[in-house]
Order: C-alpha cells, then structure tokens, then sequence
C-alpha cells in the first residue's frame, strides 16, 4: 500500500513542477487544473491514512490539511482571485506535505515534526 502512496506523491510532485508552466493559462483553465491536482493530493494523503503507521498528531494534521484545501479550492471557485487561486495553490503544497510525513512503526522512531504548525490559525484565516 505503501508503494501506491509513494506513486501517488511522485505524480503529485511531477504536478507540482508543472504548475508554473500553466500561468500563461485562462484563469478558468487554471482553477480547473487546481481542483483536478486538489483531488489526486486528497487520493494520495488518504491512502497514506489508510496505509497506516501514522501518530494521531499527523493524522489529524492531514484532515486538517484537506480541509484547509477544501476552504480554499471552493473560495477560489466562488469568488476567483489571483491571490486566491495562489492561496489555493499552496494549500494543496500543504497537503502533498501532510502526506509525506515519516512512518511511525517503528519504537525508536523520534517524533514527527508537525506539517501544520499553527492549525487553529491556519483555519481560522482561511475565509480571509
């Protein structure tokens, strides 16, 4: 399983490059390609959920993550922006971050560095 969540970050890392390259796009065209990208980061991070050997903190991080990105793919769609399609853009970062996150079984393993670190505010700006 853990072979598939490895895939799916190659492919999303692969998008991740090209996203640059799309900027001479329609916005229209660009807010597509980032809810097409939110939906393969959201596949990745929940098969790296149900691969397991996560701590409850990086779990919660993740859900965190994907709702986060959630608030901003819809705000982009709704009410479209060049600073909000950026803010969206880098929310699905966050999520493609939450998702390669270390593995947690093993006993010796130091514990994981946060991918969210302040997620109260995270979310409590994301309607800004």
């Amino acid at each position: 399983m853990s072979a598939i969540a490895m895939a799916g970050c190659c492919i999303l890392a692969a998008c991740h490059g090209q996203v640059r390259d799309v900027n001479h796009l329609p916005p229209d065209v660009q807010s597509y390609l980032l809810v097409t990208t939110y939906a393969m980061a959201e596949g990745g991070l929940l098969s790296r959920v149900q691969d397991g050997a996560l701590s409850r903190e990086q779990v919660q991080d993740m859900s965190i993550s994907l709702k986060y990105g959630k608030l901003m793919i819809l705000n982009n769609l709704m009410h479209p922006s060049r600073r909000r399609r950026a803010r969206a853009r880098q929310a699905v970062e966050l999520i493609i971050a939450c998702t390669d996150q270390p593995d947690m079984t093993r006993k010796d393993a130091p514990p994981a560095p946060r991918c969210i670190p302040d997620a109260r505010t995270l979310l409590k700006n994301a309607g800004r």
